[in-house]
């Protein structure tokens, strides 16, 4: 009788440790998100939290080569310009942002945007 006992407990505690979770912690809501098409094309890369940028501007010595991960909350930080949300957007969307908000110090400016550190990974 006592290895059938063990043998039921052992059972129940395996049942009671495979039930699911059925709430998320805690601002960690968006972690795991299932992939959309623009995600993973090569073209179109929507950047995202956790993903390193470099800002290539020859000719604006203040952002020229700056390097910044892009924060939890989308943005990330440029000397001259401060704050500027880039999550959500694409590498050339981030450009024509970065363009408009230096024009109003340079005439012309250009501006080139490198995703250097990718934070999705795709199977």
């Amino acid at each position: 009788m006592k290895p059938r006992l063990v043998f039921l407990l052992v059972i129940a505690a395996l049942l009671a440790g495979c039930q699911e979770s059925r709430t998320s912690t805690p601002g960690y809501e968006k972690v795991f998100v299932t992939a959309k098409p623009n995600d993973v094309s090569e073209v179109e890369y929507i950047i995202g939290p956790q993903d390193e940028i470099t800002v290539h501007s020859p000719n604006i010595k203040e952002i020229d080569k700056q390097k910044q991960v892009v924060h939890p909350d989308g943005k990330i930080w440029i000397n001259l310009l401060g704050e500027v949300t880039v999550a959500g957007k694409t590498p050339r969307q981030v450009e024509e942002l970065l363009r408009q908000m230096t024009s109003k110090y340079y005439l012309d400016p250009q501006i080139h945007i490198q995703v250097v550190g990718n934070s999705k990974f795709f199977y």
